[in-house]
């Protein structure tokens, strides 16, 4: 909050009230325009700071700024919007940014910037940095020589409905892969310094230490252009077999499942589909899931003979029953019938 009060003809004083909470997350180390400092929340080695916080936690803390310079005229500002969030990667650079929202007042940008970032890391990054139920926007670009910068895709992708996993932030140094036993000293959850979860919203640090090896912290699905799509299958970016279950594990047998997500992933040297129902329910396609699904999506070729992964209807399939076969155990599944699209 900023206001003005003349002392003299030629004289003012500029009072500037600051949420200290809001100007800690807002501020960007050494001014970049990029960046953040939300893991001083909760892992400031200034011990006397975190008991500041903690301290007005409920309250609120302000900090009064006064400046005194000589008069003259100021434009108006307008106020402060947030944007979706957006993530760009840079594969010749291996450069990757995200940014989770932006102050049109500041032009600073709540995210971070990491370089020597390979194109099969992106998918467990935006997994990881993402909003349950809000859109990430993933950008990938090219830049030459003279600085150019040229657009090579965009899609936009969501973590799967019914997700309340937790959003990452940044690190205490920065790092990409935050936990709260692997920083020094005292550590606190953002819950107890007053970052709380808002509309299925959670910022916060895993328990125990994690990886680029470890599994995503959600399941990423590609978000349809329009509604129009909305009764087609949804595709995965790479998701991670440890997040699924295989069928004769999770398919309960005489129970409907519609299938509304689907991608592929290697599983201990074999590629799998892994679906997603309308149920939550993340399975790992046994044989006759898995041939049922391939019959289902080959009706849906292009003129070039190629699937049309975005207009595949939703399946619906029947679980029979649990069957063995040479040791091997599988659902016996069967298609119940087509899931109708409707188009104008």
């Amino acid at each position: 909050m900023t206001s003005y009060k003349m002392v003299s003809v030629t004289k003012n004083i500029r009072y500037k009230v600051y949420n200290k909470f809001v100007q800690i997350l807002e501020s960007a180390e050494v001014r970049k325009s990029l960046g953040s400092r939300m893991e001083g929340l909760v892992a400031d080695d200034d011990k006397r700071f975190m008991a500041r916080l903690l301290r007005h936690k409920d309250h609120g803390m302000s900090r009064l700024e006064l400046t005194f310079y000589a008069m003259r005229r100021c434009g108006k500002k307008g106020p402060t919007t947030s944007s979706p969030m957006v993530a760009v990667h840079i594969p010749a650079k291996k450069v990757f940014a995200y940014c989770h929202w932006w102050n049109s007042v500041t032009s600073k940008k709540y995210g971070y910037m990491w370089k020597n970032i390979g194109s099969k890391l992106v998918p467990l990054l935006l997994a990881n940095y993402s909003f349950n139920d809000r859109p990430i926007h993933y950008i990938k670009v090219k830049v030459d020589d003279a600085g150019v910068v040229e657009i090579i895709s965009e899609k936009v992708y969501e973590r799967e409905s019914g997700c309340t996993a937790i959003t990452l932030v940044a690190g205490k140094t920065k790092g990409m892969f935050p936990s709260r036993d692997t920083c020094e000293g005292l550590v606190y959850e953002f819950s107890e310094v007053g970052i709380v979860e808002h509309k299925n919203i959670s910022i916060g640090w895993p328990e125990k230490k994690h990886s680029k090896k470890s599994r995503p912290l959600a399941v990423l699905v590609e978000k349809p252009t329009s509604d129009s799509h909305e009764g087609y299958v949804r595709w995965m970016k790479k998701p991670h077999s440890t997040l699924f279950t295989a069928g004769y594990n999770i398919l309960v047998p005489g129970t409907e499942y519609t299938v509304v997500a689907a991608g592929l992933a290697d599983f201990r040297g074999n590629s799998y589909w892994h679906l997603v129902t309308e149920c939550g329910l993340k399975v790992k396609a046994g044989k006759s899931l898995e041939g049922i699904w391939e019959r289902w999506r080959g009706q849906y070729r292009g003129d070039n003979g190629r699937v049309l992964i975005h207009q595949i209807p939703k399946m619906r399939c029947l679980a029979e029953r649990k069957v063995r076969t040479r040791g091997v155990f599988d659902m016996k599944c069967v298609l119940v019938r087509t899931y109708t699209v409707l188009q104008n």
